[in-house]
């Protein structure tokens, strides 16, 4: 398979991250299996391991984290694969566990598109489910918290999120070494139910563990507010130090919600590009913008 052959395809991809160590492929060290592992041996399964040369995520998620619009890109012969397996996306969730889910398939041209670097915004969400007792039916994607929060003090913190900020606060160390400058367009509180409380944030990027280590602070401020009143989360951001920041909370609170792509320019782009087709535009935004809908134009690619 030469590289002329080589084209890509875009993966929308949802998962219950419980039994994952993480999406990206770690090696031989990882305890159990990793959400880009799993959908390569699908590919392998259906008898495609030829005609596939790599893959990627458009964000990386931690072990235990969850997502409902992650995006994978897959390099490959792309004529090969839809002249063997017409319907891929059918043909890959009948090889993948139930805790993984392609919700769609699109062909990409690799030299034009980059399921990571052409991304505009990315969408997570932490949840806590308000509950004094343990229940079969927890969210598998929410941390109980058996106390009230004061959902008006978080949200008045977590204003002070928006905007362009250095989040060294709420970067974990990690091996890869990357600029803790972030843009985040929305950051919103929630309670759509009594027992269920969202944390709802948007940023062009995110460091590692930002959103979870965020959340663990806003938790402290829901929790008792005169303690750790709203502007103790403005003060731990410019404060720029990991120490002024508690420790991370859960990972199985976390979602990774749905990615937003630039429009396709059309003097470089012969054909629609990724997620600008209808079906694969309203699988990622429609949530959103219904969510947002006080700023439809949050999504308004440039």
């Amino acid at each position: 398979m030469s590289s002329a052959d080589l084209s890509s395809l875009a993966l929308l991809v949802e998962y219950n991250g419980t039994a994952f160590s993480g999406s990206q492929s770690q090696g031989a060290g990882a305890l159990m299996p990793t959400v880009q592992q799993t959908v390569m041996a699908a590919f392998e399964a259906l008898g495609l391991a030829d005609v596939v040369s790599s893959s990627h995520f458009a964000s990386r998620t931690d072990a235990g984290v969850h997502a409902q619009g992650q995006v994978m890109q897959v390099r490959c012969d792309v004529a090969a694969i839809m002249l063997r397996v017409p319907d891929l996306c059918l043909a890959l969730n009948a090889k993948l566990p139930e805790t993984i889910a392609v919700r769609a398939v699109e062909q990409v041209a690799s030299e034009q598109f980059n399921c990571q670097h052409s991304a505009k915004h990315r969408w997570y969400r932490y949840q806590w489910f308000l509950s004094k007792y343990r229940s079969v039916f927890t969210p598998f994607n929410a941390v109980r918290e058996h106390r009230s929060l004061d959902v008006v003090a978080m949200q008045e913190a977590v204003d002070s999120l928006v905007g362009s900020h250095n989040f060294q606060t709420f970067q974990s160390p990690s091996v890869y070494k990357t600029s803790a400058d972030c843009t985040v367009t929305h950051a919103i509180i929630s309670q759509p139910t009594p027992s269920m409380v969202l944390f709802d944030v948007i940023a062009n990027r995110f460091v590692y563990k930002m959103v979870r280590n965020v959340a663990a602070a806003l938790w402290q401020i829901g929790l008792n507010p005169i303690e750790h009143p709203p502007s103790a989360l403005s003060q731990r951001l410019q404060a720029c130090n990991r120490a002024c920041s508690p420790k991370s909370a859960p990972a199985k609170g976390l979602t990774l919600m749905s990615i937003a792509y630039r429009s396709p320019d059309v003097h470089e782009f012969s054909s629609r590009s990724l997620f600008w087709t209808d079906s694969l535009t309203q699988l990622l935004n429609k949530t959103l913008m219904k969510e947002f809908s006080h700023d439809e134009n949050i999504f308004c690619q440039v």
